[in-house]
């Protein structure tokens, strides 16, 4: 046996000296796979003893796929014809066990064609593993029969959605930023993983799962086919160079692999070793940024093979294009040759309607190619420059509309400066992601502290940023602040210089000018300040005050340093900063007020706001104190003062400790509140409160005590010219509803939901239902919590219904968001699901809400 592990392990070795010399990682894997398959054949009949008729040996999985790393895990499979009897069940273990003796981490499945068969139907992950599957050794009819049943009752749909899911989930994890300094090979956006899921979708529809097939069958182009094969040669060299270094089943690509891969992939700077590094990650970077780009195109055309998601809209938004589903697509491919300001007009479509999630495939290839030909003309165009201005003071999305930008390459042509970033390596031990990654993922947590599912992560700073007029000043100035790296220092300066060019040339008015770059050239005095002076010392206050000489900068500032901290790595981001960025604010803006005549009004803070109530009612000072110190802090984040006084007044003067009370805001708009113990129909029987008394909720929010209470707040509107006296008996219905609530002497399930009408104007509606389910931070806890975020037509009942979905699957409301605007609904729900970390488990549940949604 040692002989055979020592023979074996030296071919492996010498199959590695021989791809260095020939580069081909496909001539590895085929060699590398055949020694293998040997290896496995010699112990197999080492143990055997007569049981081929019995049982098949294969590969799946990547194995099967004729792809093996050199320290991956040996992805196995052993079907039996029947229930092994205990001679056969000593010898698959004798087998098993001899495999991990010599070293080889099998990854065994074991069973019959039926219990194999259930096993795939319930996990998706063997489902997908016998996708890929190669005969070994024993009888081949067993593996025939398995693989009959399987095709014949896959169900395709399913599987492409769960795969989809899949890989929204892991692409979840990486937060927004598609590229760091060490990165996963294999499950990074853009990585190996990915290329796989390409081939497993087109697999499960009976395709050839080879790129160079699906040119074929016109889904991808050869230009495209060689793109993707080039990026995945890329790929799989660097991976199986970064396992022999190891030694061992690595997929990170650590600093100290670097230098050492870059020189065996010929990269050549003998005179500054990091330089090879550098150009080895920026093939890496440009591979995977290369398949990301492509699957963009290419699995919508695998999906629009099979099937056209439920319910299916088209309709025409103008005269060059046109909504498919959930996509823009325009009526002539061309239109961005002939015309190239519909570069950015189609990306504006995207911004503003809430209900497309992209760009149809046959359109974002055109599009994409277009982009390629932009010239300097492009950038100077009035009309492109107001367009390109216009998505930074829209706002909304604008996270996302950058990534997209950046992906597809528009940033680096519209503004030469950015390209020298894209990819630029930040080898400082702070910054986890390359300058252009740096940036967005800057701008992603400046929209996040707009975000009110996330107010306890930063609530003060959220009170801040939700009150910020001019909110593209701050996005401007977080994509320039960085851009002035890669120059040889000071980039802070190079930085604002490119600012003001940028805001010259796009015609921004003066003050708006300066704020964006004094932002930009003093972007690092904040933290700076903070965290390596001392902050006690009037001296250095008042040295920083005159630097800032604004309130106005200062609010500006401080958004900024805590994105820029956070963006250049979440984890060191902690309450030390936090509380030392926010001393430091607090005793900045005492002095800056003291000088100045303007009066922040929008900065409330909660212990003002408690002293303010407390001066009004003195003799409730403890019960409000108390009340303040239990409520979640978004309480005080999320409303205005006014709000807080009334709901505060009625909490403390009430003689009874639950109550419910509301007010008009118009003659048909009503804030209702409902204070009393948490519990899980709460939520549930107020909805159906006000769908059964047809009371349209336009916006709900649930706040949490420390003892486990819950103060829930609605605004909800009156059916459309309801008269003053059907106003007054709704009214009262819902003050006795609400009085039963209090007394729990109504259940959720003794109301009923008036039957759906939908009006004419929804009933053709451009709104496409959507429905994003993502996994989220909270509290530095992600294994359990996800953002559920839909838009759909709005209709009574529709909350009810969400919510009633929710309490089915025990799925537990964090944090609820209800914006009703019109026609549309936007929600968002922070949630804490142990049934929706199951991928297959994520799929249902969307295609139910989607349901909901569509009726």
């Amino acid at each position: 046996m040692q002989e055979i592990i020592d023979k074996f392990k030296q071919k492996q070795q010498t199959l590695y000296e021989n791809f260095k010399k020939h580069d081909d990682p496909y001539r590895f894997f085929e060699e590398y796979s055949e020694t293998t398959i040997k290896l496995l054949k010699k112990i197999w009949y080492l143990h055997s003893h007569g049981h081929e008729d019995n049982l098949c040996l294969i590969a799946v999985g990547g194995f099967g796929r004729g792809e093996l790393y050199p320290y991956s895990d040996i992805d196995l499979a052993i079907i039996t014809q029947k229930k092994p009897n205990l001679e056969q069940e000593n010898f698959i273990s004798d087998f098993i066990s001899t495999l991990w003796d010599i070293g080889l981490s099998p990854s065994m499945t074991v069973g019959t064609v039926e219990e194999l068969f259930h096993d795939a139907k319930n996990e998706i992950t063997k489902e997908t593993s016998f996708l890929e599957t190669e005969y070994i050794l024993g009888n081949p009819q067993l593996l025939d029969d398995l693989l009959n049943e399987l095709n014949n009752r896959r169900e395709i749909v399913d599987f492409i959605e769960a795969k989809l899911s899949e890989m929204q989930a892991r692409h979840d994890q990486f937060k927004g930023a598609a590229k760091q300094l060490e990165p996963d090979v294999k499950n990074t956006p853009g990585g190996l993983r990915d290329i796989h899921t390409l081939l497993w979708i087109a697999k499960a529809q009976g395709l050839q799962p080879d790129v160079n097939e699906l040119t074929k069958s016109k889904i991808i182009t050869k230009d495209e086919a060689n793109l993707i094969i080039n990026s995945h040669q890329n790929l799989a060299r660097i991976r199986i160079h970064l396992h022999m270094l190891a030694h061992k089943n690595e997929n990170y690509l650590f600093f100290n692999y670097h230098n050492d891969i870059a020189q065996l992939m010929h990269c050549n700077f003998p005179e500054d070793p990091h330089q090879n590094g550098e150009q080895m990650m920026q093939i890496f970077y440009r591979s995977t940024k290369l398949v990301r780009q492509l699957m963009g195109i290419l699995i919508p055309m695998l999906k629009r093979r099979v099937y056209v998601p439920y319910p299916r809209k088209v309709f025409q938004i103008d005269k060059n294009y046109y909504q498919v589903g959930n996509l823009i697509a325009c009526n002539d491919i061309s239109i961005f040759t002939k015309d190239p300001t519909q570069i950015l007009q189609i990306i504006t479509y995207l911004q503003k309607n809430r209900s497309i999630v992209g760009i149809a495939p046959k359109t974002l290839r055109a599009w994409w190619l277009a982009i390629q030909n932009i010239d300097a003309s492009f950038s100077e165009s009035s009309k492109n420059k107001k367009a390109f201005i216009h998505l930074f003071k829209y706002g909304h999305g604008i996270f996302q509309i950058l990534q997209y930008l950046n992906l597809y390459g528009f940033l680096e042509k519209y503004i030469p400066g950015f390209g020298r970033i894209v990819g630029l390596l930040q080898n400082d031990l702070f910054h986890i992601y390359p300058v252009d990654d740096h940036i967005l993922t800057v701008v992603y947590y400046l929209v996040r502290l707009e975000n009110e599912n996330f107010i306890f992560e930063a609530p003060f700073a959220s009170t801040l940023m939700s009150s910020y007029k001019n909110k593209y000043i701050l996005y401007l100035a977080a994509f320039f602040h960085d851009i002035g790296k890669g120059r040889g220092g000071g980039h802070e300066i190079i930085g604002a210089q490119i600012a003001r060019q940028f805001c010259d040339k796009h015609h921004l008015n003066e003050s708006d000018t300066d704020l964006i770059v004094w932002l930009v050239k003093n972007h690092l005095i904040m933290s700076i300040t903070a965290q390596k002076k001392d902050i006690g010392d009037y001296s250095v206050i008042k040295e920083f005050s005159e630097i800032v000489k604004t309130p106005e900068r200062l609010v500006a500032l401080y958004l900024l340093t805590i994105s820029d901290i956070r963006g250049t790595n979440p984890t060191i981001w902690n309450n030390w900063k936090s509380n030392l960025l926010y001393q430091l604010f607090t005793s900045t803006l005492k002095i800056l007020q003291d000088k100045s005549h303007l009066e922040l009004e929008d900065i409330v803070q909660k212990q003002t706001i408690i002293s303010q109530l407390i001066s009004e009612n003195s003799q409730y000072k403890e019960k409000i104190t108390q009340f303040a110190n239990s409520i979640d802090d978004s309480f005080f984040n999320t409303q205005t003062f006014d709000d807080i006084r009334w709901q505060i007044n009625e909490i403390t003067h009430t003689t009874e400790t639950a109550f419910f009370d509301f007010r008009f805001l118009d003659e048909i708009t009503l804030a209702c509140i409902i204070f009393k113990p948490s519990s899980d129909n709460l939520m549930l029987t107020l909805c159906k409160i006000f769908a059964h008394l047809h009371l349209n909720i336009i916006r709900a929010k649930a706040f949490m005590t420390k003892d486990g209470w819950v103060l829930n707040k609605f605004i909800v509107a009156f059916p459309f010219q309801c008269l003053p006296s059907d106003v007054q008996r709704i009214t009262k219905q819902l003050e006795h509803y609400l009085t039963l609530v209090l007394n729990e002497e109504i259940k959720e399930d003794e109301l009923s939901i008036p039957e759906i009408f939908l009006t004419r104007r929804s009933l053709h509606s451009n709104i496409v239902p959507k429905v994003i389910i993502s996994q989220e931070d909270y509290h530095n806890q992600t294994q359990d919590y996800f953002i559920i975020s839909l838009v759909t037509i709005n209709r009574n009942a529709l909350l009810a219904n969400i919510v009633e979905l929710f309490n089915q699957y025990q799925i537990e409301i964090i944090s609820i968001s209800i914006h009703t605007l019109g026609e549309s609904v936007e929600d968002s729900f922070l949630v804490k699901s142990n049934y929706l970390s199951s991928t297959k488990n994520r799929m249902l549940f969307k295609n139910k809400l989607l349901t909901i949604c569509s009726l």
